[in-house]
Order: C-alpha cells, then structure tokens, then sequence
C-alpha cells in the first residue's frame, strides 16, 4: 500500500470537534412539554431533525423525510448512529439505546393494539396517557444522550419554547380537550 494513499472516516464518524452538531439537540423540560401537549406527535418532527442533522453533519446520502415516514423501522438505526458516536467520541454514557428501543416498540404495538382490536371505552384514556408518560420517558433518555454527545447536558441551545411551538402545543391543547371530554362521556 502506498503511503501517499489518504484514508477517509467511515461515513457515520464525525470529526471531533465539528461545528455542526450530530444529532437534534433540545432541552429536556422542551421535549417533555413538547411530548406531552402533542399528544406525542413532536416525535415525528423530533425523529425528521435527528435524521436531518445527521445527514448534513456526516455527510450521509439519506433521505430524512422517508426515515421519519418509515420512523419504526429506521429508529433502531439510529439509537445506533448516536451510540456509535457516543463511543467515538469517547464521551461514554450509560443509556441502554437496545432496552430503549424494546420499550418504545412495546409502547408502539400496545398503542396500534388498543387501536386496532380495541379494548373498553374507560379504559382507553388512562391507558393511552400511561403510554404517552413512559414513551416520553424513555424519548428523554435517547435526547439525554444526544445532548451529552454534544457537549450540552441540558440542551441549552435549544430549551426555549418558540413561536411555532406554542402554536403545537395550542393544536394539541384542542386534542386533549376532546379527548379529555370523551373520557368522561363514557364514563
């Protein structure tokens, strides 16, 4: 081999030190709320940032709108890409990205399940919001990672509500208004 020869990163490592960040960093008490009064609808916006700062930080001939379309099947992928980061960076973090995901696709199948084969009308909403709590929960440990990888634990950059996001949270607040109000119709 020659010794002119250059040697090029494989094209899911980032340079130390890059100016563009890796992964969508946002402030924990943001994606909570943000979670939470979209019914759990900013993970499809959360997983299209991730995907996209990911392709321009790499490089990487994706196409992030069709892996948030397809978000299930390409979110292991990237639990991977940002642990793999992680380990490159040599910034270690204890998150378990394997458990994570086998909680999030159990929350998945339990929520298509409940939608699908449909169980008692009372139910429903005590259930669902249980599954909205614990699916934020573990959403919090991946952007716990992401914001570690990035040199910003608290997702400082990134922690303050903006316009367009208190005009989600207003969508949302109508969901949980009717969603609330049905609740209590069939109780």
């Amino acid at each position: 081999m020659s010794a002119h020869l250059k040697t090029t990163p494989c094209c899911t490592e980032v340079e130390l030190g890059s100016a563009i960040p890796t992964f969508y960093v946002v402030g924990k008490n943001k994606l909570v709320i943000m979670l939470c009064m979209t019914f759990g609808y900013y993970f499809i916006y959360w997983n299209y940032r991730n995907w996209k700062a990911y392709r321009l930080a790499v490089g990487a001939k994706i196409w992030p709108v069709g892996r948030t379309v397809l978000g299930i099947f390409f979110l292991y992928s990237l639990f991977m890409k940002i642990d793999r980061q992680l380990r490159i960076s040599k910034r270690h973090y204890s998150w378990h990205p394997h458990n994570l995901m086998v909680g999030i696709m159990l929350a998945a199948g339990i929520s298509t399940y409940i939608c699908i084969i449909g169980i008692n009308p009372k139910a429903v909403f005590p259930i669902m919001l249980a599954l909205l709590i614990f699916q934020s929960f573990l959403l919090l440990r991946v952007q716990t990672a992401i914001n570690h990888l990035e040199m910003d634990p608290e997702g400082h950059q990134n922690a303050k509500l903006t316009l367009s996001n208190y005009a989600w949270i207003a969508v949302g607040s109508i969901i949980w208004f009717f969603v609330i109000c049905g609740a209590f119709l069939l109780a």
